[in-house]
């Protein structure tokens, strides 16, 4: 049984060595949500149950069909400056078993979770199924948190699965809700708050429901913004997921970008883009989508950040360290334009800046690049997508 969705030439520590099965994870979901924001500062910082844990949501596909049942969990988070992994820089922070564990490697024990058509939700350091989390949880300069996880069908034995996640912003987001409650701790109950300058009272309300209303006294929904006439509330259209309605290759979303009605989605645990008509939000459509090694399609492993600049879309892809360009003018059918890659001694292609591209974007027909694994940004000139020209890295 494989626990990876694919291997290729830039994550092959993550290819396990038993190969009758396949499970794939990792689904993601999206939400087409139409939201007014409005920003009150406000006197006071309602102290709230902040929870210590992380968040986390998978897919469990053993053989291509979704598990179903209680599966058996185990969990390793982990820091690592090297995005290729592998080369003994790893350090284990944290895993079900201990809040500090002492080595890299397979930890002890499993956390039972019940996954239902594949998909299992769990919080990483939830003190009522496993050991909590390191306080604080934050990786040091220049490396990354990853979570690695095994998985156990009953059947099969535990299994690695691949490829391992980064956690990106998720550990700092909790130390800064820790931070800011720190400020202010308010006890009992509060059901309203006044203007910073105390000239308007009950600026904020809360009513017995918990609905929460701005510039009203009586909120109609969760959060009710009112000025004047004017009432603005978020409102849920419709949402997209993996593995339903044809959309198959979500899997790891990391970006998203928007041409007039046309939605792009770049995922990279599936190593692809899927294009999707929004015309209407609330029946979204399925285009096309490009997908690594597919056709013309070489430099996609990892697909992370991208961007269009009229019908020219462009996607940075970490594990393969290249960029991307795609004409998206027929959605439907796009079509491949130039690949930049990473220089390296067998392949000189002159943009020696790419190491682990993360993120690009346009200004006219200028792009820039991100790359954390060489710590700089490329500008490349695209008036011509066939022959980009190196301006400056």
């Amino acid at each position: 049984m494989v626990l990876c969705l694919k291997h290729n030439h830039h994550s092959q520590m993550n290819e396990p060595t038993n190969t009758p099965g396949l499970m794939k994870r990792n689904s993601q979901k999206f939400l087409i949500v139409a939201t007014a924001v409005f920003l009150l500062a406000l006197t006071a910082v309602l102290h709230a149950a902040i929870p210590s844990w992380i968040p986390h949501q998978g897919r469990i596909a053993v053989d291509n069909v979704n598990f179903d049942g209680t599966g058996e969990f185990r969990f390793l988070i982990y820091e690592d400056g090297d995005a290729d992994h592998g080369n003994g820089n790893e350090t284990a922070v944290w895993s079900h078993a201990e809040t500090s564990p002492a080595a890299m490697g397979e930890p002890t024990g499993m956390v039972s979770i019940i996954v239902t058509k594949g998909l299992y939700v769990v919080g990483l350091g939830d003190p009522s199924m496993m050991a909590a989390l390191p306080d604080p949880l934050e990786p040091h300069i220049g490396m990354t948190l990853f979570l690695r996880i095994w998985f156990n069908d009953g059947v099969n034995g535990f299994q690695q699965l691949a490829p391992d996640t980064p956690l990106g912003s998720v550990p700092f987001a909790l130390l800064a809700a820790r931070a800011l409650v720190g400020e202010i701790e308010v006890t009992g109950s509060l059901s309203q708050l006044d203007s910073p300058d105390g000239l308007v009272e009950g600026a904020l309300q809360v009513d017995g429901q918990g609905n929460v209303g701005i510039g009203t006294d009586t909120p109609a929904a969760g959060l009710q913004i009112s000025s004047s006439a004017i009432s603005l509330v978020t409102e849920f259209i419709s949402d997209i997921v993996d593995g339903e309605g044809g959309f198959n290759d979500l899997g790891e979303a990391s970006d998203v970008a928007f041409d007039g009605n046309l939605l792009a989605v770049a995922a990279g645990f599936d190593d692809s883009v899927t294009f999707i008509d929004v015309t209407d939000p609330a029946n979204p459509v399925f285009r096309s989508v490009i997908k690594d090694e597919v056709g013309p399609y070489d430099g996609l492993d990892g697909a992370h950040g991208i961007a269009f600049n009229g019908f020219l879309l462009a996607v940075a892809a970490w594990r393969d360290n290249d960029v991307t360009l795609v004409d998206v003018a027929n959605p439907a059918s796009p079509v491949h334009r130039f690949t930049l890659r990473d220089s390296d001694v067998f392949n000189p292609t002159g943009f020696d800046f790419l190491r682990d591209a993360r993120d690009v974007a346009f200004n006219g027909n200028l792009l820039a690049i991100a790359a954390s694994g060489d710590l700089a940004v490329t500008l490349v000139d695209v008036s011509d997508p066939t022959a980009p020209v190196l301006r400056r890295a």
